[in-house]
């Protein structure tokens, strides 16, 4: 290639400007070239047009940092330069055509849709028609309207991996940020030893790394909350339901031994490994012996060096997704992320369970709460149909309808059994040409 021949005389340049359409390129070529000439390098541009395996790992081998490539532009300062020169380097990536998409739209068209319907319409669209719907409204510039649109396009582990990743990213920008930590914990924590397989396995493919090694390069190798993530993606839980009392008691005696300055402490090690190992039901009451002996909150202890509410997830998973929506909901602004996780990430889980425990929580329904709050409109009336018909649009034969949201005597009963016959009259009108229709709109709305 012509760089390998122009590699002896490059010794001696300020400004470099790199622009390919080579979709094979080879970045080592590239690395070459910029070991060779970095004492004298001021300035370098990289434009890259749809480049195979361009991303953050390819930049890493390139300058020898960490460094996200989800959005478009990046300007940073590498630490591999070790004169006193240090140039700015200037990193541009964007595809040769550009989707323009009518976010609210889909939206729309989406919320008629449960889980697996969407994902399936998404599956059909690209077979049909070669149009990869995800990748088009990745395209768009970052707003919570794109977040929403995406998380309805994905399955629910991808968009728990997706906000890993990103947090990770923030926490790489704010190593104190305890509050980055704690989301972190969140995401992994509900997951079973199924669904942890797959979040690695997805994490993998996604951003062709391992989710360990990540997380010890922003979280560091030895500290809190690095042991407990990667213990907790082992996915080595004993799920049966049953626990063993002995057992409580011996590991609330071990548990309790730590003391400093009269105040029982936690040794660290071995609560995380009985925390990512045991059954929730056996932690739950090896945490409620714990206190009933030694009259000293767990939690308590623990947040002595890791101050992230764990405990109380062993207790109500839902009461704890409920709290974590509050929060989301009392934040200036609207951490819109998290309630986009929680919601359309639990929407065909255990998202009844959540509003019910919300319910009684906060003297509120859900439903309330987000009409209150929530000022972006097609975000509100997403949020308003998942809270209102959950997966299912009507309960099954012989059960209780579990929304928290039915109460006859509330004044947003009216509404909300408005809002599930629209949408239930909704799917009755879409026939079965609908992706076709849909495919159509697509086109004229991106060609435009």
């Amino acid at each position: 290639m012509w760089i390998q021949s122009f590699l002896p005389q490059m010794n001696s340049i300020t400004n470099l400007h790199i622009e390919t359409f080579d979709r094979n390129m080879n970045f080592d070529l590239i690395r070459q070239l910029i070991h060779c000439c970095h004492s004298s390098l001021q300035n370098i541009t990289l434009i890259v047009y749809n480049i195979y395996g361009f991303n953050g790992q390819t930049l890493e081998k390139l300058f020898q940092i960490y460094i996200d490539m989800t959005e478009q532009l990046h300007q940073f300062q590498s630490d591999w330069w070790l004169d006193d020169c240090r140039p700015p380097v200037f990193v541009l990536t964007h595809s040769v055509k550009t989707h323009k998409l009518d976010l609210n739209f889909i939206l729309r068209f989406l919320s008629s849709y449960n889980c697996a319907q969407r994902l399936i319409l998404v599956h059909d669209l690209e077979f049909e028609y070669n149009y990869n719907l995800i990748d088009m409204v990745l395209e768009q510039p970052e707003s919570p309207i794109r977040s929403c649109t995406l998380a309805m396009l994905i399955e629910p582990i991808e968009l728990y991996v997706r906000d890993f990743h990103d947090l990770l990213i923030l926490k790489l920008n704010d190593k104190s940020n305890s509050d980055i930590s704690r989301k972190l914990v969140q995401i992994v924590l509900p997951l079973d030893n199924d669904d942890t397989q797959k979040f690695k396995e997805t994490y993998k493919n996604l951003f062709e790394n391992s989710i360990e090694t990540d997380i010890e390069v922003v979280q560091g190798e030895k500290t809190i909350i690095s042991k407990l993530l990667i213990q907790l993606l082992e996915g080595q839980r004993n799920e049966e339901p049953n626990h063993s009392l002995s057992a409580t008691k011996l590991i609330a005696k071990k548990l309790s031994e730590g003391v400093e300055g009269g105040k029982p402490v936690i040794d660290y090690d071995i609560f995380i490994k009985i925390f990512t190992h045991d059954a929730f039901a056996q932690l739950s009451s090896i945490f409620d012996m714990y206190e009933d002996q030694y009259g000293y909150p767990i939690q308590v202890a623990i947040e002595h060096q890791c101050q992230i509410p764990i405990v109380e997830y062993t207790r109500s998973p839902s009461g704890y997704h409920a709290k974590i929506l509050r929060q989301a909901l009392d934040k200036e602004p609207i951490d819109y992320t998290t309630l986009i996780r929680t919601i359309i990430g639990h929407e065909s889980k255990d998202l009844c369970e959540v509003k019910l425990e919300y319910s009684k929580m906060y003297d509120e329904t859900l439903h309330q709460t987000i009409e209150h709050r929530i000022d972006i409109a097609e975000i509100k009336k997403i949020f308003v149909v998942i809270i209102a018909t959950g997966d299912d649009l009507t309960p099954r034969n012989g059960e209780e309808d579990c929304s928290g949201d039915k109460d006859s005597s509330s004044s947003t009963g009216a509404p909300l059994n408005a809002i599930t016959s629209k949408v239930m009259e909704k799917k009755s009108k879409h026939s079965l040409d609908v992706l076709e229709k849909f495919a159509q709109i697509l086109k004229i709305r991106t060609s435009n």
